[in-house]
């Protein structure tokens, strides 16, 4: 709010002013222009804005100000006067003040003046030639000091103006010239006083314009623009009397230097946010683009400048683009969501405030981007921990309540192949009451292939045991035990373990893949269970290896790290990736992409849990289609022997 009042401070101090402000681009195209200098040419805004500067000079002057705009385009600031041409075709004499506008590369972008109406000055100073009467009712009348130096007699006149203006009484002090040194400020009466040594110097009478600093009676400092020529010389040319104009421009100094600070701090403030903060108008067109934005997509001030908003915003459009303008209007501050695409091709989600501000009768749109994918991230995270919670407590109920039936199944399977396998008198003697010998029960199951039967029965429901007791593990969460383990060692373990597996009906061997290892030897060990971290690290490692196969040159890239107090596991193979949707089931139970037999797709999801729920870890994968998958498991630290945090869904 404070910021606010300041800003409104100062543009209420420019817009105010008692002197023309007029602001103009590269081209000489007008870009601003206060109410005093509509007042003073008699135009309205939109009479002047974007219209070139020419159309408001006379001709026969143009090759005075094609001089001074030179001058500008090599950052030199300048005061000349200036012929303006009123809209009623009369003219209006200024003192211009200018100063160009360069950007953060040393081109050139514009200027920014200040006029001060001197016409009626002007006319003062042609009378004052005429006739001295004339020259004594245009002192009399004028707002401006006036003065006069002899140089002959090195006597100096101070109007009364003069005196008033610094706030002294007239003829306070001798009229001559050391008076006014000794009121000038130290660090501008050097370069003043070489103004007038020029203006003395020169032949063609060059009048000389100067801004500099006097004391006035009340101790404060006043800003007074010094004007002047040489008005009369000896029959050899020589210079014997000057005389100019004092105005005080202390007004017109505060109002540049509060407009000045006012953009630097505004600057500031923008270039040290830490999210993209753009600029642009109503047609879409970038008008400027903060430090962070520039960094993060990869492009320079200038280049923001010839871009619209949908060449870095994906999701934005022309019409969608009026659509958030008039939306704004309405609502105030809107945020939408979209795609922000770098130089590099690269792209990212954003969040993005916007809002619509009005200035000189046009909209100007503000938009703050803040990058989102870690929140994203973060989001798709608990969405998928929630949903592994959910189908966790389900799958335990499940496996309890098929537990027990298949327990009498595989328990009255062995009774039954015992019974029929293995004689005894009780069998023999059943066998005999039903006319038959046990032998030759034997011999018929047999023929019949009925044992092999009962195997594949007895293997079916082991399967189906083993698929409980993965299960049952969703539910549980016991972190007892936990000692510390080396990740290097239990990496080089498992690879060891996974080299044994071979299929030769796929023409898979896991000793065909190069392995390549980036530990960190200052990586320390981690509070957990060797055999169920172990567990995770050989289901990633074979299914990386099974889906490299068919691969030119498959390879794994193994690196470990500490970071935050965690450390990094991360797996890396150049196999064929998976698409986002396929990523990201990954950890969903029951989720596989092999053929049917070929797994449970309960893998993952174990190993989810272990690392989330039984070890209070994380586990996630990047991939994208064609260019791998990129495993990556955090898991505490043995250096840290305080309780592990809970995952993140009981947080």
């Amino acid at each position: 709010m404070a910021l606010q009042q300041s800003e409104e401070r100062y543009r209420r101090i420019v817009e105010t002013a008692s002197e023309g402000i007029i602001g103009m681009d590269v081209e000489g195209y007008v870009t601003y222009v206060n109410g005093s200098l509509l007042h003073m040419l008699g135009y309205n805004f939109e009479e002047m804005l974007s219209r070139h500067i020419k159309e408001f000079i006379y001709p026969e002057d143009y090759a005075d100000y094609d001089r001074q705009i030179a001058c500008r385009s090599n950052g030199l600031p300048g005061y000349y006067d200036l012929r303006y041409k009123k809209k009623d075709g009369g003219p209006l004499w200024c003192m211009v003040s200018t100063s160009p506008v360069m950007g953060v590369d040393g081109t050139y972008e514009g200027s920014f003046a200040m006029l001060t109406n001197i016409t009626e000055r002007k006319l003062a100073e042609e009378a004052l030639v005429k006739s001295e009467k004339l020259y004594a009712n245009a002192i009399a009348a004028t707002s401006d000091g006036i003065w006069e130096w002899d140089l002959t007699t090195d006597v100096t006149y101070y109007s009364p103006r003069w005196y008033e203006m610094l706030g002294y009484e007239v003829n306070a002090f001798p009229m001559n010239l050391e008076a006014w040194k000794s009121l000038c400020h130290p660090d501008d009466l050097e370069a003043s006083i070489a103004a007038i040594q020029v203006c003395l110097a020169s032949a063609e009478s060059l009048s000389f314009m100067i801004e500099f600093r006097m004391r006035a009676k009340s101790g404060a400092w006043r800003w007074i623009r010094g004007r002047g020529n040489v008005v009369d010389r000896d029959a050899q040319g020589k210079p014997r009397k000057v005389a100019g104009t004092n105005a005080d421009i202390t007004e017109r100094k505060l109002a540049e230097r509060a407009l000045q600070e006012s953009e630097e701090r505004y600057k500031r403030l923008a270039d040290n946010a830490q999210d993209a903060i753009f600029l642009a108008d109503d047609s879409g067109n970038i008008l400027d683009a903060n430090r962070h934005a520039r960094e993060t997509l990869g492009y320079s001030r200038e280049e923001f400048t010839h871009m619209r908003v949908w060449d870095i915003d994906l999701s934005a459009t022309p019409e969608s683009y009026s659509r958030l303008i008039a939306t704004c209007l309405a609502q105030g501050v809107v945020t939408v969501f979209g795609s922000h695409r770098r130089a590099d091709g690269t792209e990212y989600p954003v969040e993005v405030q916007t809002c619509v501000f009005q200035e000189q009768g046009s909209n100007f749109i503000l938009g703050v981007a803040r990058d989102v994918t870690d929140r994203m991230k973060m989001q798709e995270l608990m969405i998928q921990t929630e949903k592994m919670m959910s189908v966790g407590g389900l799958a335990a109920g499940m496996a309890h309540e098929i537990n027990n039936p298949l327990s009498g199944i595989l328990q009255s399977l062995q009774v039954i192949k015992r019974r029929l396998k293995e004689p005894s008198a009780l069998s023999e003697r059943a066998a005999s009451e039903s006319g038959c010998t046990f032998e030759s029960i034997q011999i018929f199951l047999a023929a019949r292939k009925i044992f092999n039967f009962l195997d594949a029965i007895e293997e079916s429901g082991r399967r189906a045991s083993q698929i409980v007791r993965s299960m049952l593990s969703f539910s549980r969460c016991d972190s007892s035990g936990h000692q510390p383990v080396e990740i290097k060692s239990l990496l080089d373990k498992s690879l060891e373990l996974c080299a044994t597996d071979y299929d030769l009906k796929s023409n898979y061997d896991f000793r065909n893949i190069k392995i390549i290892k980036n530990y960190d030897s200052r990586s320390p060990s981690v509070m957990g269970l060797a055999t169920q971290i172990q567990q995770v690290l050989m289901n990633i490692l074979t299914n990386a290896a099974h889906a490299m196969v068919g691969s030119r040159e498959p390879c794994l890239v193994l690196s470990t790290r500490l970071e935050d107090g965690m450390v990094q596991i991360d797996i890396k193979d150049n196999g064929p990736g998976m698409a986002d949707e396929l990523r990201r089931k990954v950890f969903e139970p029951f989720f596989t992409t092999k053929e049917v037999g070929s797994g449970t797709g309960l893998g993952f999801s174990v190993s989810y849990f272990i690392v989330v729920n039984h070890h209070r870890g994380t586990i996630e994968v990047e991939s994208e289609s064609g260019k791998g998958a990129h495993f990556i498991i955090r898991l505490p630290s043995a250096l840290d022997r305080e309780a592990p945090r809970a995952p993140l869904a009981q947080r």
